[in-house]
């Protein structure tokens, strides 16, 4: 049981820290907060979730919480690309360990 369990962790290990990990992390965030959640009326200037998070004085009396800034930036894109970005990190580790050898199938 041990050995199982020292080989997962290492496994889980080589997979959250490797390029591939940090660059999809890095495109769901851009994903999720470059989206367009909130249109002023007045002006017509579009706030992106981003621009709501970093700086909410100058966004005019609207009542965002957190919650509702992840509800409504999750646009189609990521629904579409997350299971290929979700993917990446496993795959590129997988093909690395097969063709240098240390798998065998």
């Amino acid at each position: 049981m041990k050995k199982i369990m020292r080989c997962l962790t290492a496994d889980l290990k080589k997979s959250v820290c490797s390029y591939g990990f940090c660059i999809c992390t890095v495109a769901v965030f851009i994903l999720c907060f470059a989206s367009v959640i909130y249109i002023d009326d007045f002006t017509g200037k579009e706030y992106t979730a981003f621009e709501i998070v970093v700086n909410r004085s100058k966004i005019p009396n609207i009542k965002f919480s957190g919650i509702n800034i992840l509800h409504i930036s999750v646009n189609p894109y990521l629904t579409i690309f997350l299971p290929v970005l979700s993917s990446i990190p496993f795959v590129t580790l997988f093909c690395t360990e097969r063709i240098g050898g240390n798998i065998r199938l």
